[in-house]
C-alpha cells in the first residue's frame, strides 16, 4: 500500500510538493488509505485534507468540540484567505507565503462572528488558538504573525470564497485584472463553482481574453464543461504547446455550428487583448468557417487583413538558380524570391499584436530590436498578414551566403573568417539583442543584415537558422541549422519574411 502511494505521488507533481510538509504528508497518507487511491484532482485532495484538519483530526485525537461549527470555521478561513490575497495586491508572488498579525486576525474573526455566529464572539482568542494549535490550519511564525499551514490551502480557501460569494461580474473582473500569483486560486475557484453554466461563462470569458492556457487549466480542474468548449480550448492550446499543427478541421466540425464560437473568435481577434498563438489558432479556425460560408468569420478575417495596410518593410531580391546548400554543400535549385533586409522588429510585430511587448524584458523591447518570444505559428501568421510567408531553409541560406559575383558560397554572410565586430553573437558580450541593421559590415552579398547572430530565425518547415546574441560563432555560420519545437517562444528566436 505504501509503495502504491509513493508511485501515485511520483506521477502527481501537483501533490508531490505538498508531501514535503510533514503534516500534509500525514493527511495525504490518511486520504490515500481511506480512499484506496489519491483523488483525481487537486481540488478533491484539498477538500479531503481540510475535512481531516477541521473535523476528523480532532475526532482521531479525542479533542474537545470546537466553539464554532465546522461550516463557520470553513467560512471564516475562506473569507480570510481571499481578503489576505486581495490585500497583498502586487505582493502576491508565485511563492509568497502571506502573513497576518494577531490583532488584525482577531478583528477580522470578531467581525465575521458578529454576522455568522454571534454567540462565539467572546471566544475569539480560543478559536484562534484552536485553529493554530489543534486544527493546524493556521501556523504562527514566531513574531506574532499567522499564516496558512501551506500556500496551497490558502489558495484553496480563497477559491472556496470566490466560488460561493462572488457574483459573475465580480469574478470576471478579478480574472481580467490578471493579478500576479492568483492563477492556482482562480483555477480552483472555477472548479469549485457548482453552477455549470456559470463555470462555462467563466471559461468562455477567459478564452475571449486570449487567456487560453489559463482557460485550459480551469477546464482540467473543473472536469465539467460542454464538449464543444473543451474542443475549442484544446485546439487553441495546441498553438502554445503542440509539436504538430493543431487540427482546425476537427475543431470546426465539433464547435463550428455552436452559437458562441463566433463570439469567442471575435474576442480572440480583439486588438486590446489578443495574443499571438491564440490569434494564430483563431485565424486558422476562422479560415475554415469562412470556407463553409460563415459570413461572421469572413468579416473578422477581412478586418484583420486590413490592419496591415501601410506597414513599411524593406525587402531585397535574390536571383534564382542553383547553389551549394547546407554543411554538405548539396546542389539545390532555388527560384527567384524576395526576403526582408532585416528581421521583423518589435515595432512591426506590435502592429499585429499590440500587447506582445508585455512579454519581453525591457532590454529586449526596443522598437528597432528584432521581435523575440514568437513561436513558429505566430511567425507564419505575421508573414501571411503582411502578404508574405516564411523563407524556406534553402532560401534563407542562399540569401545569407551566396556571392553571385564570385559564384561561391561564404561561410559567414560577410566572408569565410569570423569577425565579432560584424555581428551580435556570444563573442560580442552584449548579452541581448541589438537594433536591426547595427552591423552593416556584416551584411550578406545580396544585402541582408543580421543573418549571423542577433536572433535565430524561423524558416519553413520549422527549423531555425543564423545563431543569436546568446550563441557562439560556430552556430552563426550560414550552413548551420537548429531544430526547434514549433511552439517554442524563446528570447533568442525571431524571424524575417519572404515572398515569391
Amino acid at each position: 500500500m505504501t509503495g502504491r502511494l509513493w508511485n501515485a505521488l511520483k506521477n502527481r507533481q501537483d501533490m508531490l510538493g505538498l508531501a514535503r510538509n510533514a503534516l500534509l504528508l500525514a493527511m495525504i497518507v490518511r486520504v490515500h488509505f481511506g480512499l484506496g487511491a489519491l483523488p483525481e484532482g487537486r481540488l478533491d485532495l484539498y477538500s479531503k485534507c481540510v475535512d481531516t484538519l477541521l473535523e476528523h483530526w480532532t475526532k482521531a485525537k479525542d479533542l474537545a468540540e470546537s466553539p464554532i461549527e465546522r461550516s463557520v470555521k470553513h467560512g471564516f478561513l475562506a473569507r480570510l484567505a481571499f481578503d489576505m490575497q486581495k490585500d497583498a495586491g502586487t505582493g502576491m508572488g508565485e511563492s509568497v507565503e502571506l502573513r497576518i498579525g494577531r490583532p488584525d486576525l482577531s478583528r477580522r474573526l470578531r467581525e465575521f462572528l458578529r454576522t455568522n455566529c454571534p454567540k462565539a464572539i467572546g471566544q475569539v482568542d480560543e478559536i484562534i488558538d484552536r485553529l493554530h494549535q489543534r486544527d493546524a490550519i493556521l501556523v504562527a511564525d514566531g513574531s506574532g504573525g499567522f499564516g496558512f499551514v501551506h500556500r496551497s490551502f490558502q489558495e484553496y480557501f480563497a477559491a472556496c470564497y470566490m466560488a460561493a460569494e462572488l457574483s459573475y461580474p465580480e469574478f470576471d473582473a478579478l480574472v481580467a485584472e490578471d493579478r500576479q500569483g492568483w492563477n492556482e486560486t482562480l483555477y480552483l475557484a472555477v472548479a469549485r463553482t457548482g453552477h455549470r453554466p456559470r463555470r462555462q461563462e467563466i471559461v468562455i470569458g477567459l478564452l475571449k481574453r486570449s487567456k487560453v492556457e489559463f482557460a485550459w487549466e480551469a477546464i482540467r480542474a473543473a472536469r465539467g464543461v460542454d464538449p464543444w468548449l473543451e474542443s475549442l480550448a484544446g485546439f487553441l492550446l495546441g498553438f502554445y504547446n503542440s509539436s504538430q499543427r493543431p487540427d482546425a478541421r476537427a475543431c470546426a466540425d465539433c464547435c463550428g455550428d455552436h452559437p458562441r464560437t463566433l463570439d469567442i473568435l471575435a474576442g480572440l481577434f480583439d486588438r486590446e487583448t489578443r495574443e499571438g498563438p491564440a490569434l494564430a489558432g483563431a485565424v486558422a479556425l476562422a479560415d475554415l468557417l469562412a470556407e463553409r460560408g460563415d459570413s461572421g468569420a469572413a468579416a473578422l478575417l477581412e478586418a484583420f487583413s486590413r490592419e496591415a495596410d501601410g506597414l513599411e518593410v524593406g525587402m531585397v531580391p535574390v536571383a534564382g538558380g542553383r547553389f551549394p546548400y547546407g554543411e554538405k554543400n548539396k546542389s539545390v535549385d532555388v527560384p527567384a524570391f524576395e526576403i526582408d533586409r532585416t528581421p521583423v522588429t518589435n515595432e512591426q510585430f506590435s502592429r499585429m499584436v499590440p500587447g506582445h511587448l508585455r512579454l519581453l524584458p525591457k532590454e529586449f523591447a526596443g522598437p528597432r530590436q528584432p521581435v523575440v518570444v514568437v513561436n513558429l505559428y505566430e511567425a507564419e501568421l505575421f508573414a501571411r498578414w503582411r502578404g508574405c510567408r516564411l523563407p524556406t531553409e534553402e532560401e534563407w541560406e542562399k540569401a545569407a551566403s551566396w556571392d553571385a559575383e564570385l559564384g561561391r558560397k561564404r561561410k559567414y554572410p560577410w566572408g569565410d573568417e569570423f569577425d565579432s565586430a560584424k555581428c551580435n553573437t556570444k563573442e560580442a558580450k552584449i548579452g541581448r539583442t541589438t537594433d536591426v541593421g547595427s552591423y552593416p559590415l556584416g551584411r550578406s552579398a545580396v544585402g541582408c543584415d543580421d543573418m549571423a547572430g542577433n536572433v535565430w530565425e524561423w524558416t519553413q518547415p520549422g527549423s531555425v537558422r543564423g545563431g543569436s546574441w546568446f550563441s557562439s560563432s560556430d552556430l552563426a555560420a550560414c550552413g548551420r541549422r537548429g531544430d526547434c519545437e514549433p511552439y517554442f517562444r524563446n528570447l533568442p528566436i525571431g524571424f524575417r519574411c519572404a515572398r515569391t
